[in-house]
C-alpha cells in the first residue's frame, strides 16, 4: 500500500484512512465556515471556562493544605474519566458541564 509516496508494511495495511468524516459516528460531513464565524463561539467557551476557572480560584484561597491536594486530585480524576469516559464527555451538554466542572 503507497501513502503519500511511502510505502507502508502489510502489518498497517488494514488501518483505515482519515476521512472528512467527524469522527464520533454522527455520520455528518465536516462542513466549511468562515475563520470569524469560528472564533467568536470558541473564545466565548475559553472565557466561560476561564470564568469558571478564576471563580474556584477566588473560592478556593483559603482552603487547608490537605483540602486543595484532595480537590487537586479530584480534578485530575475528572480529566482522566473525560480521556476515557467514551462519547457522553466529549460531545453535548453534559460534556461542557463536565469540563466547567474541571476548570
Amino acid at each position: 500500500m503507497v501513502v503519500g509516496g511511502a510505502q507502508l508494511g502489510h502489518a498497517l495495511s488494514n488501518v483505515p484512512l482519515m476521512t472528512d468524516y467527524t469522527g464520533y459516528g454522527l455520520g455528518t460531513r465536516a462542513r466549511a465556515r468562515s475563520c470569524p464565524a469560528l472564533l467568536g463561539p470558541v473564545m466565548f467557551l475559553v472565557a466561560v471556562a476561564l470564568g469558571f476557572l478564576a471563580l474556584g480560584t477566588y473560592l478556593g484561597r483559603d482552603l487547608a493544605v490537605g483540602t486543595a491536594r484532595v480537590i487537586s486530585f479530584v480534578g485530575l480524576g475528572m480529566l482522566l474519566v473525560a480521556s476515557f469516559g467514551g462519547e457522553r464527555f466529549r460531545i453535548g451538554s453534559f460534556a461542557m458541564g463536565w469540563l466547567f466542572g474541571t476548570a
